[in-house]
């Protein structure tokens, strides 16, 4: 893993149907009591989504559903578009 900036980021890791980003050990709901795990898709509460940023791809993940996001990590991936992301390619 490397830095973008100040976003951690996986070079040649993380491409679609490859290597698996693994959220389940992070809290999806930070306003509620146990562990609960992340939902692929979306932007709300409990949500990991995908977003392509020029020729790289961004996850997401919000714990707390305000419009900030609690995680965020760079896939450089080649230009392989978010929409070619699945919820079987993270942990969740």
């Amino acid at each position: 893993m490397i830095r973008a900036g100040s976003v951690p980021a996986f070079e040649d890791a993380g491409v679609a149907g490859g290597d698996l980003i693994d959220f389940s050990g992070i809290d999806a709901n930070a306003g509620a009591a146990g562990n609960q795990a992340f939902v692929f898709g979306g932007t709300g509460t409990g949500r990991v989504s995908v977003v392509t940023v020029g020729s790289d791809s961004l996850v997401r993940a919000n714990t707390d559903g305000d419009a900030a996001f609690e995680l965020e990590t760079l896939i450089e991936d080649g230009g392989l578009l978010a929409s070619a992301y699945k919820a079987g390619d993270f942990i969740l």
